[in-house]
């Protein structure tokens, strides 16, 4: 059995290898089927199965270290992920044609953004599970309603006494599209917003050219700010030491075409936990960390933190997480809204709603994260 710390890096240097390089060979990749299939099950946990068979196909010494039923295997993998962003970028199309009719700013964000964007080499690359979609606070129901009147339909209510401090609306989904959507009126958290909020986000905002063009997005810089918003602070990384593949990746995509750690550092904010971020997503690509950075930053003991998480047995990273989430939305929140008018309402649109209750009781026994 392979440990988890040793498949994380396996994939690391998949993914940062240039497809001439030879620096692996057959003993580094996993020795048995039981091996292989948890290769498979972390690779498909993580997302990043399309993009680990790109690099792997264009690589013909490479390819023959894999089993061939493997390589079928991951080759329909992106094909069907493949069609499956085209018809993402057909929705996105739809979408920006709705909203621009009737006048709503709107701007794809994480895995749209970065499909319009054009951050991939193929757009079968990255794997997405919905549609995120920013609005202004302003529009934000009108741009739910919208959607609803042509065709979108709503999987549960919206509570409207907690519409302050909803960062997205209730999930929508229209039949011949692959994937849900979300609009957002928040690009973050209520945790967080005070400091990254709509009106910055649309400001410094760019129309794409390229392959896709015509959809507005983020700038690179806040792609990055963002990227580290979601999984460090309110995935809960930075506590417990966890990085999703998909989301250091898409790091290591910005950061090959623009100034991440300038980004970071621009953002005073949280640049000493966004730095050991950029930091541990160096590490995980074989990457060394710049020394002009390393003042900012605990970075041998970030690295540390993430190796222990990936050596605790599942149960443990599953209970080590749902202790952090209970301490976010438990206690931290409700300190929050001693000065937080967005926590405030959070609290008092649930606090008298037995269904809220009984859905985080839920949550809490699943593991799953739910706003």
């Amino acid at each position: 059995m392979l440990k988890t710390r040793d498949l994380y890096r396996l994939f690391g240097r998949l993914l940062s290898r240039d497809p001439s390089d030879k620096d692996i060979g057959s003993a580094m990749l996993p020795a048995s089927e039981e091996e292989w299939q948890q290769w498979v099950s972390l690779g498909s946990n993580h997302y990043i199965l399309p993009a680990v068979y790109a690099k792997i196909a264009s690589n013909e010494e490479l390819c023959a270290l894999f089993p061939p039923e493997l390589i079928q295997t991951l080759k329909s993998i992106y094909d069907l992920n493949l069609k499956r962003n085209l018809n993402n970028i057909a929705q996105m199309t739809f979408l920006r044609d709705l909203f621009s009719r009737e006048g709503i700013p709107h701007l794809f964000m994480k895995g749209s953004g970065h499909l319009a964007d054009d951050l991939y080499a193929s757009p079968a690359e990255r794997m997405m599970l919905d549609i995120d979609l920013l609005v202004y606070p302003a529009d934000f129901l009108k741009a739910a309603e919208l959607c609803k009147e042509n065709g979108y339909r709503q999987f549960r209510s919206f509570n409207k006494k907690g519409l302050l401090s909803a960062r997205q609306y209730s999930l929508l989904a229209k039949e011949g599209f692959a994937c849900s959507l979300e609009i957002h009126q928040m690009p973050v958290d209520i945790l967080y917003v005070k400091h990254f909020d709509a009106d910055l986000v649309f400001r410094d905002s760019l129309i794409t050219q390229g392959p896709y063009p015509g959809f507005r997005v983020m700038s690179d810089p806040h792609k990055a700010i963002h990227n580290f918003i979601h999984c460090q602070l309110m995935n809960l990384g930075y506590y417990t030491g966890s990085v999703p593949l998909r989301d250091a990746y898409d790091l290591y995509q910005l950061d090959l075409r623009s100034d991440v750690p300038g980004a970071f550092l621009s953002h005073n904010k949280w640049k000493n936990k966004s730095i050991p971020y950029y930091g541990m997503m160096k590490h995980l690509f074989h990457q060394p960390l710049p020394e002009d950075l390393k003042k900012y930053s605990f970075h041998d003991k970030t690295i540390k933190r993430n190796e222990s998480f990936l050596q605790l047995p599942p149960r443990k990273r599953r209970n080590r997480m749902k202790l952090y989430r209970f301490w976010q939305k438990h206690i931290l929140l409700p300190f929050s809204a001693l000065t937080n008018k967005y926590a405030r309402n959070y609290i008092y649109s649930r606090i008298f709603r037995l269904s809220w209750y009984q859905l985080r009781l839920k949550l809490l026994f699943s593991g799953k994260h739910q706003q």
